[in-house]
Formats: structure tokens, C-alpha cells, sequence
């Protein structure tokens, strides 16, 4: 996702992969968005709760999310639903993290944000 000051966002689908029950409703959906602070300081990326379900539909989802910032760093604590997320010192340490944020260096002002399912 790119941070933006125009807002944008999409609506995930997911269904079994294998038969056409979405043709009947077996989806489920989650909205996802980013807003960029009108002083370019802070970014808000929104994962909405998800809608609906399908046969074989997992019941918790880790979310990774990928906000590309053109060139800035976090520079103040992130954040998801109030609790700060620890910054990992590597790409090794955020896989094996069950939570936390990694700053990819080579993709400048990009990083990468992990929750588990579980909230921990």
C-alpha cells in the first residue's frame, strides 16, 4: 500500500479456491484502506473486520501490511489498536515475530507491520 494523502483502499475476496459456491454468497470480505495525516506525519491503514465465510475458511487471519512511505522512517512508536508494535532489527527476526515492524532498507520508507490473529 502507498501512503497517500487522497485516500484509497480495496475490498479483499476470499473464497475456497476450488468450486463456484461464491456464485452463491460462500465469500468473505475485508476492506482495507490507508489515509496519509494532511501534514504528512502520520499514516492510518484501517483492515476492517471480516464479512461473510465459505467452507474452510480459516477463523483467525495474520495480517502483514506493506506501507510504502516515499523515503520517510517511523520516527514516533507505531501502533495497532492502541498497543505499540516492537521494532525488529531484521527481515529474520519480523518473520519469526508474532507481532511487531520491520523498515525495509532496500525498498526506501517502506516497511512491513505484522499482527498474529491471537493479538499478542
Amino acid at each position: 500500500m502507498y501512503a497517500a494523502k487522497t485516500g484509497s483502499g480495496f475490498k479483499l475476496y476470499e473464497d475456497d479456491g476450488e468450486t463456484i459456491a461464491y456464485q452463491n454468497g460462500a465469500v468473505r470480505t475485508t476492506d482495507i484502506s490507508q489515509q496519509l495525516a494532511d501534514d504528512g506525519k502520520s499514516a492510518t491503514v484501517t483492515i476492517t473486520a471480516a464479512q461473510g465465510t465459505y467452507d474452510g475458511a480459516p477463523a483467525n487471519r495474520d495480517n502483514v501490511v506493506e506501507l510504502v512511505t516515499d523515503g520517510m522512517q517511523a520516527k514516533a512508536p507505531v501502533t495497532l489498536n492502541g498497543h505499540e508494535l516492537p521494532q525488529q532489527t531484521s527481515r529474520t527476526a519480523f518473520d519469526a515475530a508474532p507481532s511487531g515492524l520491520v523498515q525495509c532498507r532496500q525498498q526506501s520508507g517502506s516497511g512491513q507491520i505484522r499482527q498474529d490473529a491471537g493479538g499478542r
